[in-house]
């Protein structure tokens, strides 16, 4: 009895020393890094005219849940006058709103990987980026001219740049917010 218990013990260690051996070995793929996409729930883009230094507007998206799920809740128009104006914006995570979280400063803290791309189609205004973070624009602060009396359609990007590889071209990286506001310019 003995024997056959001695038997089952070595034939138990040589089990798991193959199990450990075949584990050990095998080789993992490496991870790739993952873009851990911030939930932006809301997006307000704050005007200032550049004339007077006053405030002139803000014009916000809100989709209180996200993308997809619920339509967005508020979606403005941008109705501007004629004229040169500074513009921030600023992004929330509005999902609970009594834990409201400013995704603006990671943004900013995270300068190095987002770009804001501002693509519209009113020939009579201009958008430039007027911030730069790391020798290369972020685009949170942006100038605007409205030159001439247009409606058209901007759409605002965020995207997340891979590591070490921030360009300004828009087909590289992931799509933290995509939002498409009319605009309309007096």
């Amino acid at each position: 009895m003995k024997k056959l218990t001695l038997t089952k013990l070595i034939l138990f260690s040589a089990v798991l020393f193959q199990i450990a051996i075949n584990t050990s070995c095998n080789e993992k793929e490496p991870t790739k890094p993952t873009n851990d996409e911030e939930l932006i729930t809301t997006l307000k883009l704050k005007f200032h005219n550049q004339s007077d230094s006053s405030v002139f507007g803000e014009f916000v998206f809100r989709d209180s849940d996200g993308e997809g799920g619920n339509a967005p809740s508020v979606w403005d128009t941008i109705r501007l006058n004629k004229g040169k104006y500074w513009v921030s914006a600023e992004l929330l995570n509005e999902s609970n709103p009594a834990d409201v979280e400013d995704i603006t400063e990671e943004i900013v803290a995270e300068a190095d990987e987002h770009l804001f791309f501002y693509n519209q189609s009113v020939n009579g205004l201009t958008v430039n980026y007027a911030d730069n973070y790391f020798g290369l624009p972020l685009g949170l602060i942006t100038q605007w001219d409205a030159k001439s009396t247009e409606k058209g359609k901007i759409t605002v990007i965020l995207k997340h740049m891979p590591d070490g590889i921030k360009a300004v071209q828009q087909n590289i990286g992931d799509t933290d917010l995509e939002v498409t506001f009319n605009i309309e310019i007096n």
